[in-house]
Parts: C-alpha cells; structure tokens; sequence
C-alpha cells in the first residue's frame, strides 16, 4: 500500500507486509541494515523513516501460521 502526502508531493507511506518466509527471499532487495532489524515475525514492525517518506516493514509471521 502506498500513500501520498497531497501538501508534499514527494512524501509517501509505504507499507510492506511480510511473512518470515517471503522476507528472507525478499530480503536482499531493501537496504542491508534493515535485515538486522526485522525478521518478518508476527507482530514485529519496524519504520524506515527517509527524507522522501516513511517506510513500514510489518511482520505476518509463518506463512502457514493461522492469523489469529
């Protein structure tokens, strides 16, 4: 999901959900610190905030974990 910020056009919210599994393929493609950070766990969350926006990595856990 991806939001704008309509007063600034060049700020955006961006939302990546991830489950443990599609972040460790998916991992190698964000900056390399982040990794460090988050894992993709359920309930784990961790916010990139950059000069052009903010980014939140929000973990789903195990993919084929129930999500209640």
């Amino acid at each position: 999901m991806k939001l704008v910020n309509k007063k600034i056009k060049n700020y955006t919210q961006i939302f990546h959900l991830f489950t443990e599994e599609e972040w460790s393929k998916t991992s190698k493609n964000f900056n390399k610190n982040i990794a460090a950070f988050f894992t993709g766990k359920k309930h784990e969350v961790f916010i990139n905030v950059q000069e052009e926006g903010i980014a939140y990595f929000i973990g789903l856990g195990k993919a084929d974990a129930p999500f209640f």
